[in-house]
Formats: C-alpha cells, structure tokens, sequence
C-alpha cells in the first residue's frame, strides 16, 4: 500500500457540493499507525469560500435542510 504525504482530497459535501481539499500528512512518532491530515484550501478558493460557509453556521448554530427535502 502507498501512503501519500500531500495531494488532494476530493470530495463532495451534501450542502456545499464538490470540494478539491490540498492535504499535507504528519506521522505521529508517539502512536505509530497514527497520521494527521492538514487539509487547507487555497486563499480566494471556492473550497474556502464552502468551508467558510460551513463554520459560519456551526459557530451560530444554524440548522440547515439537507438538499434532499
């Protein structure tokens, strides 16, 4: 199996849509088998735009209908 250290994340959020996520892992030497992704989209990104959106809403503790209803 191939671990890889950086790329990108693709995925899609219900709510927001299609996301390109930059990604950057660390190895945590005190737990082997453990690894922290770093995921941080691009400045004037649209994915930074969604996930801004997304925390906006957490933080005020907004209740958002999924797309589907």
């Amino acid at each position: 199996m191939k671990i890889h250290r950086s790329g990108v994340k693709r995925l899609h959020h219900p709510l927001v849509g299609d996301l390109a996520l930059p990604y950057e892992a660390m190895d945590l030497p005190a737990d082997p088998g453990l690894r922290l992704n770093f995921y941080s989209p691009e400045p004037d990104s649209p994915e930074r735009e969604a996930l801004g959106l997304l925390a906006s809403w957490a933080a005020a503790g907004t209740v958002v209908p999924s797309r589907d209803h």
